[in-house]
This record gives structure tokens, sequence and C-alpha cells, in this order.
């Protein structure tokens, strides 16, 4: 496996993280059945998957949008560097992904 790979964040941007040489997507899918597992012992969530989840969401979300609309940039936006909640798209400002 490689030993390095990129994390993004929701704004894009990326962040070039060192590792031991290892299968990353196996690695993923370790942790997050470990983190599973945690949970069912009656252990805390760990809210790092669920922020990844609703990234990776908000992120095809503007993407479809942006393909609905014949490739306009749609620009991401929220109150902090940890969340997006607005979508800027020609201008205007939504608070939710206005699908056509």
């Amino acid at each position: 496996g490689s030993s390095s790979f990129v994390v993004g964040d929701y704004l894009g941007k990326d962040k070039m993280v060192q590792v031991e040489p290892c299968d990353h997507v196996k690695s993923l899918v370790t942790e997050f059945s470990n983190c599973v597992q945690t949970v069912k012992e009656g252990g805390k969530i760990n809210m790092e998957w669920s922020k990844r989840s609703l990234v990776t969401h908000t992120i095809m979300c503007a993407i479809f949008e942006s393909a609905m609309r014949g490739g306009v940039n749609i620009e991401l936006k929220g109150e902090s560097d940890n969340e997006a909640t607005q979508y800027v798209i020609e201008g205007e400002t939504f608070n939710d992904i206005p699908t056509r």
C-alpha cells in the first residue's frame, strides 16, 4: 500500500497525511467496524464518521445541482471552517440545495 493519502474538507482544502504503508481502504473499513463495535458495546459514537458522511452528501448534492444547471459553479459556505450550511449558485444564496 501507499505511505500517504489526501484528506479533504467540505471546502475542498486538501491535506496530505503521511502514514506507515498500508491498504487505506482496508484500514478505513477496519476503523469503521471498530467504531460500530464500540457503539454496540455501549461506548461513545465517533462523530467523525457522521461528519464524513454529511460532507460527502453535501458535495454530491452540489455536483448534481451544477450538472442540472449546465455546469455552473456551486460555492459551499458555512459559519465556520467545519461546516457547509449554504450553497451559493450564480450569486444567489440558498440554505438548502434548490434542485431544479
